[in-house]
């Protein structure tokens, strides 16, 4: 959480799942949180920006904390490898 907090993307995955779920803030004031998730579009896996939602900055911390209780790690997102 605290890397969130500093700003920085992470991603939630599921051990052997090929889909990631992004999170980032919208700007700097830190009110909402995309979430967007993977999908397979054109034969390659790719963010799906036309489906991601907004969290608010308060629900997060719980929305994270059911996310981890149904198996889900988090990572920090690394610009060259991601």
């Amino acid at each position: 959480m605290k890397s969130l907090k500093e700003g920085n993307t992470c991603f939630l995955k599921k051990p052997r799942s090929w889909q990631k779920i992004y999170f980032w803030w919208e700007d700097a004031e830190q009110w909402f949180m995309n979430k967007v998730y993977d999908a397979r579009i054109d034969g390659s896996v790719k963010p799906n920006f036309a489906k991601g939602v907004w969290i608010i900055a308060k629900d997060l911390d719980h929305h994270i904390d059911t996310m981890e209780r149904e198996g889900y790690k988090y990572f920090l997102k690394e610009e060259e490898n991601d």
